[in-house]
């Protein structure tokens, strides 16, 4: 559903999967920032590893502004 969505937006098969990997890179590099700066799972970390889902939107919003220019 997530993808058909995207691409209705984007209209392009190269964008949709870009923008559907974006959520789970920033996911890992999020873990792995936690990591390395030892900090510790709060409930501030985990909304905002919830809050990543907003990637998706800014990445959309970016491409099809992309596309304007």
């Amino acid at each position: 559903m997530g993808a058909s969505l995207l691409w209705i937006n984007t209209r392009s098969a190269v964008k949709t999967p870009m923008v559907l990997a974006a959520v789970p890179f920033s996911a890992v590099g999020a873990v792995w920032l936690l990591h390395f700066l030892g900090y510790q799972m709060s409930v501030a970390v985990w909304v905002g590893l919830i809050a990543l889902g907003v990637d998706a939107e800014t990445g959309v919003f970016m491409l099809l502004y992309l596309d304007l220019s």
